[in-house]
């Protein structure tokens, strides 16, 4: 659309006051414009068509890699979840071998204990026997005695 200078110009006096010319509206400027450069625009179509195919396999470039790296993307988490569940798995089983380290630590410990027990036991038991025959020794005795006085 031609601009308002460019629809005043049309109006314009074509020349200087003077001798009676032939009537009629100067040249549109624009449609000259637009003339001189149809064939700059020619040549630049083989430049705009190349530019919008270098665009369309860009585009399409973009797409494929944003399909690969989706892809990359979910093969990377998939193995990220398989490692972490490795992990969980391993740690696990370090717990439980620390578990059982520890209970076969407290087993050896409860063990060493009630042998302890036991040798107390068996010496407080052979005292014990020894008070009890010496107890029954000392009313043997004395019902010895008793029984030979009576």
């Amino acid at each position: 659309m031609p601009s308002t200078r460019d629809l005043l110009q049309r109006f314009r006096p074509a020349a200087t006051p003077g001798a009676a010319s032939a009537a009629g509206v100067p040249v549109d400027r624009h449609d000259e414009r637009g003339a001189e450069l149809a064939g700059v625009f020619a040549a630049l179509a083989a430049t705009v068509e190349q530019s919008e195919r270098i665009r369309r396999q860009a585009l399409a470039e973009a797409d494929r890699r944003r399909v690969a790296a989706r892809a990359e993307a979910a093969a990377r988490v998939a193995a990220a979840r398989h490692e972490a569940e490795a992990w969980r798995a391993q740690a696990v089983a370090q717990a439980r071998e620390d578990i059982a380290s520890s209970a076969r630590g407290r087993v050896a410990a409860a063990e060493q204990r009630a042998r302890e027990i036991e040798r107390q036991a068996d010496r407080t038991r052979s005292q014990d026997v020894a008070a009890v025959v010496a107890a029954v020794r000392t009313r043997a005795l004395q019902a010895g005695r008793a029984g030979v006085g009576s």
